[in-house]
């Protein structure tokens, strides 16, 4: 299948003409959709050939979690009023970044380089062009591949530990893919299942602990595993922990954050529920499927639930 023509990420930090790795003049025909535009609909079509067994993965974790809520956000709450003539119920605190969720580019702002795209920073929906209803707009849909990072580590007898800076280096990365007998292609969407959310169900004293003292394992933040993952050709990458690389970043200049939504308008999922899709993986030694994923058309919304599916 062709690939998209597009520079490495080496030339993208050696282009002059533009901020230091970048890719903001890649994309002409649909700049806002980022690299979503690798997905096209010949990939589209040809990860349906992952579907073998028909069995359906949710990925969405209850939309009132995490409870307490982490980075100052409150829980989500379930309004169920007692109403004689009918049912109906409501949500209060929804939080577009709460529980299971996709971030659009204009959820980050680099103080130098401003949004993806070069914008100047946005304070309004309604002046927001990167907003997450570009991504509603065709959906996040193509072969998704998971990387069961913690089960990999496991086997080397090593654990993240759950309120840690402990780093995810691009050598584990890789060497997890390489277990797996995983190759990536353009176009993947790539969920890295770190054991965040396991700790979390399992842990009860964890969830008071991590809320007060948000420390995350993680991706590393470094340049080389933004390169990686643009080479790689991966249009989303999402995790089962809450901020996808190490937090607190292991720069506040230069994280994944800001190489990955601001210079390269790469998605970013977080806390996706990926334990039973993992275990399926493992069992079967088979770790892509079909994906899709429809976040909230919200009109300049920075961020969605991310309505996740992975069918087998």
């Amino acid at each position: 299948m062709k690939t998209t023509r597009r520079p490495s990420y080496r030339e993208l930090l050696a282009n002059s003409a533009q901020p230091t790795g970048v890719a903001w003049g890649v994309f002409s025909a649909s700049p806002q959709r980022g690299t979503l535009n690798f997905i096209t609909p010949e990939r589209i079509a040809d990860a349906a050939k992952c579907i073998q067994s028909g069995r359906v993965f949710n990925l969405n974790w209850e939309i009132t979690h995490p409870s307490p809520g982490l980075f100052n956000r409150k829980a989500c709450k379930h309004n169920f009023p007692d109403d004689p003539a009918f049912t109906g119920d409501s949500l209060d605190q929804f939080d577009l970044h709460g529980s299971s969720h996709w971030e659009a580019a204009s959820h980050v702002h680099h103080s130098e380089r401003g949004h993806y795209l070069g914008l100047k920073k946005i304070t309004r929906p309604e002046a927001n062009p990167i907003g997450i209803d570009q991504y509603a707009r065709h959906g996040i849909v193509g072969r998704g591949v998971l990387v069961d990072i913690a089960r990999h580590l496991k086997k080397q007898g090593r654990r993240l530990s759950p309120i840690s800076r402990d780093p995810i280096t691009l050598a584990d990365l890789k060497a997890a893919l390489s277990t797996q007998n995983t190759v990536l292609q353009e176009g993947d969407i790539l969920l890295c299942r770190t054991g965040w959310l396991t700790d979390w169900r399992t842990i009860p004293e964890f969830r008071h602990d991590v809320a007060r003292n948000p420390q995350i394992p993680g991706l590393s933040g470094a340049a080389k595993m933004a390169e990686f993952l643009w080479d790689a050709g991966i249009a989303a990458i999402a995790s089962d922990n809450p901020t996808v690389e190490v937090y607190p970043f292991e720069s506040d200049a230069d994280n994944l954050h800001h190489r990955l939504l601001v210079n390269l308008g790469m998605p970013l999922g977080k806390m996706f529920d990926l334990d039973l899709l993992a275990a399926a993986c493992n069992d079967e030694r088979r770790y892509e499927f079909f994906f899709s994923s429809a976040p909230l058309n919200v009109p300049g919304g920075t961020g969605s639930p991310a309505n996740a599916l992975a069918i087998r």
